[in-house]
């Protein structure tokens, strides 16, 4: 088989435009930035970073994907270009050409740059393609995420199969198209706050109108309050593409008591999965203060990428918000935003929950329920409950599906008030971040048992977090991990 080989070239940039300098011979792609740049574009904010470039991509990975010409062969590029190299200059003259100053103090904000995906392809009647993914991070001083986007850069040209040239500008141009789609006037105005940055300045910058992804689940969601879990996230260099998960945070209750702290559960736990998971950030749905509607909606798509996946999909499904008993069934229920206690026609049955999560086979189903069941709350009781707690019913999870609960029987799941997280939410995230997510359902539910009673003792209430699983994997389960 005939074997194609790469040679990585960074071109220096020294004008305005940017183009291909030479031409790439037969089997040969020059990678290099293609694009117009309007010089100095953004002096006028003094901007200054730090800049740090990683690659996902590893030694199994090839800048050519796949390579079809009628096919006549199919080779792969290697060695693998060194793709962090050409990356970190190409993102430094870019940013230095429009105005800004690369690592000019150990006090500036750290550019965070994570490349994702870094592709051509060639399909017969389709072209030339090249496909770039990178992350932009902006973290000021303290770890306080200022700014997060996820661009994707695309480029196709008809073509012909044994025209490298063609390849070459299809993944430059892709390249240059990812970076023109991350908003570095915002980027740049952010970044002149260097050195300065303090809890009050993140929450001002949380709160204001940044550009971003167009969808939410593209986002790094801002976090209102920072404890130890908060920051310092590991990173994955892994990405779980067949890994699905629905988070959900219902804090701010139409009809009852607000839930403390569960917005910023959710938001925490958006980032672990993203980052330390690595789950593509496509395959996470991420709502807070869902409705009744938008419960419903989100359970039935992640059911349907189980359907769809056949067998190979790994499920994750989060809550943080209120839990509740029917009376008379002490059936659970999970509480939307816009339901009533007193009624069970407002809320989700969790066997619902559970059916739909083990309808069709999965590889694994996990539930984390920051919530009780018993009528009880954070800080109070729902207005059903009248003060007398009830010990709710809770099936056995069916198919390949584990739940981890916050609270046993009918103890109430109470709040971390000095991390300014549910008690069983801290102290889960606490356990990714310190094995990086590499830790057995077993590790963890010991983790989880000691901790949150220990620490619930300590502050004079009683709360003991509960684990279940389906009889087919109660024999299996310990040794699962979520990564």
């Amino acid at each position: 088989m005939s074997k194609i080989y790469a040679i990585l070239t960074v071109f220096f940039l020294t004008a305005n435009i940017f183009g291909l300098f030479s031409q790439a011979d037969k089997g040969e792609v020059r990678l290099a930035l293609t694009g117009d740049i309007t010089a100095n574009q953004y002096a006028s904010f003094k901007p200054a970073v730090q800049l740090n470039v990683r690659s996902t991509l590893r030694n199994a990975d090839n800048l050519m994907n796949r390579y079809d010409p009628n096919p006549v062969f199919s080779p792969v590029l290697t060695p693998d270009p060194d793709i962090e190299t050409f990356t970190s200059t190409s993102i430094k003259n870019y940013l230095e050409q429009t105005g800004f100053t690369i690592n000019a103090s150990s006090t500036s904000p750290v550019l965070n740059v994570l490349v994702q995906q870094y592709e051509i392809n060639f399909l017969s009647g389709n072209g030339w393609t090249g496909t770039v993914k990178m992350t932009f991070g902006l973290v000021g001083s303290g770890q306080y995420a200022l700014y997060s986007y996820t661009s994707r850069g695309f480029y196709k040209m008809q073509g012909d199969p044994k025209n490298f040239k063609e390849a070459a500008e299809a993944i430059n141009r892709a390249f240059f198209d990812c970076l023109s789609k991350v908003d570095w006037s915002t980027v740049a105005g952010l970044s002149k706050k260097t050195g300065t940055e303090t809890a009050s300045d993140n929450k001002t910058i949380a709160d204001a109108n940044i550009p971003g992804n167009d969808t939410q689940q593209e986002q790094d969601i801002p976090v209102d309050s920072r404890s130890d879990i908060d920051v310092d996230i590991p990173m994955s260099y892994e990405e779980n593409k067949n890994t699905f998960a629905v988070i959900i945070g219902n804090e701010n209750y139409v009809n009852e008591i607000q839930v403390k702290y569960a917005k910023n559960d959710a938001k925490t736990f958006y980032e672990y999965v993203i980052k330390t998971l690595g789950v593509p950030e496509g395959n996470v749905h991420y709502a807070e203060n869902a409705t009744f509607g938008k419960m419903l909606g989100e359970i039935d798509w992640i059911n349907n990428v189980a359907r769809v996946y056949e067998g190979m999909a790994k499920l994750i499904f989060y809550y943080a918000g209120h839990g509740m008993p029917d009376e008379s069934s002490r059936s659970a229920y999970l509480l939307p935003v816009d339901g009533e206690a007193s009624n069970i026609r407002t809320a989700i049955k969790v066997e619902d929950l559970y059916a739909a999560l083990s309808e069709y086979p999965v590889l694994q189903a996990t539930v984390f329920l920051d919530a009780c069941f018993s009528g009880g709350a954070r800080d109070g009781t729902l207005t059903s409950g009248r003060g007398v707690k009830i010990e709710p019913k809770i099936s056995e999870p069916p198919g390949n599906l584990v739940v981890f609960s916050a609270a046993s029987g009918d103890e109430t799941a109470h709040p971390y008030e000095e991390k300014q997280h549910g008690l069983f939410s801290y102290y889960l995230m606490k356990k990714l971040k310190e094995t990086k997510g590499e830790v057995t359902y077993e590790e963890l539910d010991k983790y989880l048992t000691t901790k949150v009673s220990q620490q619930s003792v300590v502050a004079g209430k009683e709360q003991n977090p509960t684990i279940k699983a389906g009889s087919s994997v109660q024999a299996t389960c310990g040794s699962w991990k979520l990564k």
